[in-house]
Parts: structure tokens; C-alpha cells; sequence
């Protein structure tokens, strides 16, 4: 069957009409309910059982003006003639915190059963691990997947976000 154009209020053709949507949502209401069920009870599924992760932040100023770190009681301008000489020197700071040998640093500084429950975060429980298979490098896992560095312009400040499913972890890590 041909459906003939129906014309709007406005003078232009339309192939369905208000009351054409209105009648296919009477018709169909109970399917449509029936779908957003399964798709809420979906992503409360996926929600659920999904591990937790904690977020623990740090944060570093920068100085670059060596008068106001030598003598703090003399008022100094604490700015930067150039802004491109800034941008140098925050890009050099975080590329120096985002490096594998500062991972590294902070990996090892950590407590070794801190740096085991760390370990545990990404793998799973140490004791069912193969003992013929490797472990993952720590310091690796930390400097892929667990640090994120970041710089607001036109500030001295770089923040440091440390991310893992241990909070304690989290925690030895940003203060480490």
C-alpha cells in the first residue's frame, strides 16, 4: 500500500504524522519497554562487576626563579619574561616524571609488599602465578598504566594522578 505525503502546518510534505508516531508507540510500547530493561540491567551488570578504581593526586610547583628558593624573605617578581622559556621548562619537568627511570625510582622506593600488591593489581593474586612464567616488570606497569602527569598553562604547577584498584597502593605511590 501507498502512503500518500501528508502536509505540515508549514506548507511541506511529510510521509507520517504526529499521530502516525503517536500510533506506532501505542503499538509498540511494551517492546520498547521490554529492550530498555535488558539494556539497563546490562550496564548494571557490566558496572558491577567491574573492579574499582582509586585515584590518589600529587602535585609539584616549580620554581623557576632561584632568588625566591635561596631567600624567602626578599619579594621578588615570580614570573617568566618569555612564556616559551615556561612552556620548556614545565614540558622538560613532566617529561622527566612521565619517564621510565623515575617508575622506576618510585617502584623501588616502595615497600616490597606494597610493590607486590601493586603487581597483584594488574596480574591477580601472586600465589596462582605460574613460578616458570616471568613476572611483569613493576616499574613497567607503573610508568604505562598507573601514572598520568598533566600541566594546567600558565602555572608553575604539574599534577600528578596515580591510578589503581589498592588504595594504599595509590596512596605510597603519589607520596613516594
Amino acid at each position: 500500500m501507498k502512503q500518500n505525503p501528508v502536509k505540515t502546518s508549514d506548507g511541506s510534505e511529510a510521509l507520517f504524522s504526529v499521530f502516525d508516531v503517536l500510533y506506532i508507540l501505542r503499538q509498540y510500547w511494551l517492546l520498547g519497554l521490554l529492550a530498555a530493561v535488558i539494556c539497563a540491567a546490562s550496564v548494571t551488570a557490566f558496572l558491577m562487576t567491574r573492579i574499582p578504581q582509586y585515584s590518589a593526586h600529587s602535585s609539584i610547583v616549580v620554581e623557576l626563579d632561584t632568588e625566591n628558593i635561596i631567600d624567602v624573605r626578599e619579594v621578588v617578581q615570580s614570573g617568566i619574561k618569555n612564556p616559551n622559556l615556561m612552556v620548556s621548562y614545565m614540558n622538560t619537568h613532566i617529561d622527566r616524571l612521565k619517564s621510565r627511570s623515575m617508575a622506576h625510582a618510585v617502584f623501588e622506593s616502595l615497600d616490597p609488599v606494597l610493590q607486590n600488591r601493586f603487581i597483584e593489581g594488574y596480574i591477580g593474586p601472586l600465589a596462582e602465578w605460574d613460578p616458570e612464567e616471568e613476572l611483569p616488570e613493576g616499574s613497567a606497569l607503573l610508568h604505562k598504566y598507573a601514572v598520568d602527569v598533566s600541566w594546567g598553562q600558565e602555572s608553575q604547577s604539574i599534577a600528578i594522578e596515580i591510578t589503581h584498584s589498592d588504595p594504599l597502593v595509590c596512596q605510597a605511590i603519589a607520596n613516594g
